[in-house]
């Protein structure tokens, strides 16, 4: 079984190689790893309220490539 984080992880590496710089969003039960790689990697990082529906409307307004919880 792979944690919804190190899977967030593998995601944001497949964007980023796209779109570099790209921004993309987590929330607060993500390990610190999801920030760490993405910033490495070269992307953006911004937190989001825990919850479908909050991260979906920060997902829409941020313009964010990717987000998980």
């Amino acid at each position: 079984t792979l944690p919804a984080d190190r899977l967030l992880v593998l995601l944001a590496q497949s964007v980023l190689e796209k779109e570099p710089g790209a921004l993309i969003l987590n929330d607060a039960k993500c390990s610190s790893i999801v920030a760490d790689q993405v910033k490495a990697l070269g992307g953006k990082i911004q937190m989001g309220r825990t919850g479908h529906s909050p991260m979906k409307r920060l997902l829409r307004s941020s313009g964010a490539q990717l987000a998980g919880e």
